[in-house]
């Protein structure tokens, strides 16, 4: 059972290995799309996050609103070639330049996905991670300094080019 954003957050913010900053506010987003209710309540409490290992290096860096910015701009510099992807923002850096991303999409709305930053432009590299913000905190609360969704017999929720629905 999934425990509620808040009693995540807390928890987290109760350990040595965890760092979070006041709010500063929400994340702009392109038009016709929205942030989940989940992660705007992180924004409402937070501004970014570092969890799991030394600060300067976590597993998990949930970025400040100004750098929450759409996928292929934190990997590349620039937008995806992939039209699904445009409504794809950079959650989590989780090292080495990869990402965790989430899609703002309506239809979508919190998908989260593995962006490897050598295989973004391939949908059926970009594996759905969870399904909401909450539950990717719910698992890496549990996971801590690990990349779960890496391991061997991780199932997740298939891949961006097949899990239906990609499309607008």
């Amino acid at each position: 059972m999934l425990r509620n954003i808040d009693d995540i957050l807390d928890e987290l913010q109760g350990r040595k290995d965890c760092v979070f900053l006041p709010s500063a506010g929400l994340p702009t987003l392109s038009e016709g799309l929205r942030l989940p209710d989940d992660l705007r309540r992180f924004y409402e409490r937070f501004s970014e996050a570092r969890l799991f290992g030394d600060r300067s290096d976590p597993r998990y860096h949930i970025p400040p609103p100004g750098e929450f910015v759409q996928i292929g701009f934190a990997i590349y510099s620039q937008p995806t070639s992939n039209a699904v992807q445009r409504s794809w923002y950079a959650l989590a850096h989780v090292r080495d330049g990869n990402y965790i991303a989430i899609d703002c999409a309506p239809s979508r709305l919190g998908y989260c996905y593995d962006a490897f930053h050598e295989t973004l432009d391939d949908l059926s590299y970009c594996g759905v991670i969870a399904r909401s913000f909450t539950e990717l905190m719910n698992v890496a609360a549990a996971a801590g300094d690990s990349a779960w969704w890496l391991r061997e017999g991780f199932k997740g929720y298939g891949h961006a080019d097949r899990r239906g629905g990609e499309g607008e």
